[in-house]
């Protein structure tokens, strides 16, 4: 699925875990463990079902260095790994 700007990821309901550096560890169901960077961890946060892929793109120029357009591509790349993780959902 391509990821579009006014679509509302939500996060899936695993157990998580914010380590003291900001990373995060999220164990599925099945008993996989995932590892979140803070910037994955940030944006997974962020994905609430409500925020929009624009809102957490907005969001993210606060919080991140970079071009807007660098930023962009770089929240719709995180999303779609976290997507494919199925740690999001779509809808």
């Amino acid at each position: 699925m391509s990821v579009q700007m006014d679509d509302r990821p939500r996060r899936s309901e695993y157990e998580s875990t914010r380590g003291a550096d900001g990373t995060m560890t999220v164990t599925t169901p099945a008993g996989t463990v995932v590892s979140l960077n803070a910037v994955a961890a940030a944006i997974w946060e962020l994905c609430d079902g409500s925020t929009s892929v624009s809102e957490i793109v907005e969001a993210a120029t606060t919080l991140f260095s970079g071009s807007p357009e660098e930023i962009e591509r770089d929240i719709v790349a995180a999303l779609d790994d976290l997507q494919g993780q199925r740690l999001i959902t779509y809808g």
